[in-house]
């Protein structure tokens, strides 16, 4: 690791992509020091593309991007494979091992990329970037998928980073742990604060406030002027009424030499003077009320706009087991869900939920049309068709779906006019679409993955208002203690194969 310039500086960044209808970013400047930055903002903002013209993936339209030496990064998806895996399955470098065991890979993911959990797939892409001892690493949403004890291995490991860290994050408690800044993107207008996301956040909604107030009293300053404006108006108005000698008789001299009078004396001047003082005032006032920038707030809170059906029973599973592999066994007792319940199941990165979340899917006798399934990643392709299903609907159905996806805290215009959908932004899409439509069963596999704060708010409100069943897998502690009241937890036997168990929660 180089131990040279210790910054990574940004200097009149400017970006558009050719699709899209204005820049993401015009004439930006940033600098990022030796520590850890947490990038935060509404899906869609630019948080992911920012990173990428940082790793030169991406080239900018104008500007300068200076890096102190290498650059590694961590992509949010776990579709395919990171390079250099072999390097890492093979190196015999001691720091790479140390990596290694920090992260705890296990030496059999190596070759089983294809039946390892998302969270495992994490975190051997984690392993990869570090295992290069990069001067600058960028991770995106690398929480992503992991159990709770996963996420504090990767934050002690990533505090062990000494380079310059860039993570985009959307888990509030890892952010505050382990960053020493805060860079808010909002309509790619970037706002540097120091400290973790909670003390920055409150600091920049304290900010807000006083703009807010100080706003307010500049605008009672400005009605008071215009309203004393406008009287000196209407006063110069019958000044120059009084004073017009066309109204006076011919013969009136005493009127017309007062008339002269005012106007020698310079009486209309002094009223003139004064009107133009006061328009001058009332522009500065409003000048300064202008130069106080206060964030667009969005809309927010959402419901699930279609019916709930009308079944008792959703899913009725008899006791049974599942071996996907040679490595695996998933066995669960009686199983049952029922309409207006909420089950979690929860458990250890591999300990087979999706599997059994899958199982039951398929053994679910309700019509695939009752049942709304988002698995805990949504492939590219899938993104391009929820695109395509959005341009074929009605006016006032995209209309609905737009609403929902404004709510969730996105611009929607950037799915009408663009051909690219971040994971965040299919997440959304996917949610608004399937929102409107009736449907007994909501199946939900990680579903904060790759959303931003106000989303993953939003999305916990509609769900405690849903009249359906809910069967939620998710390592998102306070969505689950929210939602459920009932959790089926897949528990680790000494064989390596995992067994339910079912605990009832009682409601508060």
């Amino acid at each position: 690791m180089s131990q040279t310039s210790r910054a990574l500086t940004i200097q009149h960044l400017s970006f558009k992509y050719p699709e899209a209808v204005e820049a993401l970013f015009t004439d930006i400047g940033l600098a990022f020091y030796t520590g850890w930055t947490g990038v935060v903002g509404a899906n869609g903002c630019g948080k992911s593309t920012l990173l990428h013209l940082i790793n030169h993936s991406l080239k900018p339209d104008s500007g300068d991007i200076n890096s102190p030496g290498d650059v590694q990064s961590v992509e949010q998806r776990t579709d395919q494979p990171p390079p250099g895996l072999v390097r890492l399955s093979r190196a015999e470098d001691a720091q790479i091992w140390s990596w290694r065991a920090k992260l705890g890979i296990q030496p059999d993911w190596f070759n089983r990329w294809g039946t390892i959990s998302h969270g495992e797939r994490k975190r051997l892409q984690i392993a990869q970037a570090l295992s290069h001892e990069p001067d600058v690493l960028i991770l995106d949403e690398p929480d992503n998928h992991l159990d709770i004890n996963t996420k504090e291995i990767l934050l002690n490991t990533l505090k062990a980073f000494q380079g310059i860290g860039l993570i985009i994050s959307h888990d509030r408690h890892l952010l505050d742990a382990l960053c020493d800044h805060t860079l808010f993107l909002d309509e790619g207008q970037p706002d540097m604060r120091t400290g973790g996301y909670s003390a920055a956040r409150q600091e920049l909604d304290r900010e807000q406030l006083e703009h807010q107030r100080q706003k307010s009293v500049l605008q009672k300053e400005a009605r008071k002027l215009r309203r004393e404006l406008q009287r000196r108006s209407e006063e110069v108005s019958r000044t120059a009424g009084r004073r017009n000698r066309g109204h006076l008789a011919r013969g009136d001299s005493d009127g017309r030499a007062k008339i002269g009078l005012a106007i020698y004396s310079g009486k209309d001047k002094k009223i003139g003077r004064l009107k133009q003082t006061l328009s001058d005032r009332v522009d500065k006032v409003e000048a300064r009320r202008s130069a106080i920038s206060i964030k667009k707030a969005h809309g927010s809170g959402i419901h699930l706009g279609g019916g709930a059906g009308h079944r008792a029973v959703l899913i009725d599973e008899s006791a049974g087991s599942i071996s996907p592999n040679d490595s695996l066994a998933v066995s669960w007792p009686d199983l049952v869900l029922e309409r207006g319940q909420c089950i979690a199941i929860t458990g250890a990165n591999g300990s087979g939920k999706s599997i059994l979340l899958n199982h039951l899917i398929r053994r679910s006798k309700l019509p695939k049309s009752e049942v709304l399934y988002m698995p805990q990643e949504i492939p590219l392709s899938e993104g391009s068709r929820l695109l395509e299903n959005l341009h074929q609907l009605s006016h006032d159905e995209m209309g609905q779906v737009l609403t929902i996806v404004r709510r969730l805290g996105s611009d929607p215009e950037g799915l009408l006019h663009g051909d690219m959908i971040s994971p965040g932004e299919s997440r959304k899409l996917m949610l608004a679409l399937g929102m409107s439509k009736e449907c007994s069963l909501l199946v939900l596999d990680e579903p904060t993955n790759h959303l931003d704060l106000l989303a993953i708010t939003c999305l916990e409100e509609a769900l405690l208002e849903w009249e359906g069943g809910i069967l939620l897998v998710s390592h998102d502690r306070h969505l689950v203690s929210k939602l459920a009241r009932t959790i089926w937890t897949l528990e680790s036997e000494q064989s390596g194969n995992s067994r339910l168990s079912i605990k009832s929660l009682i409601s508060e």
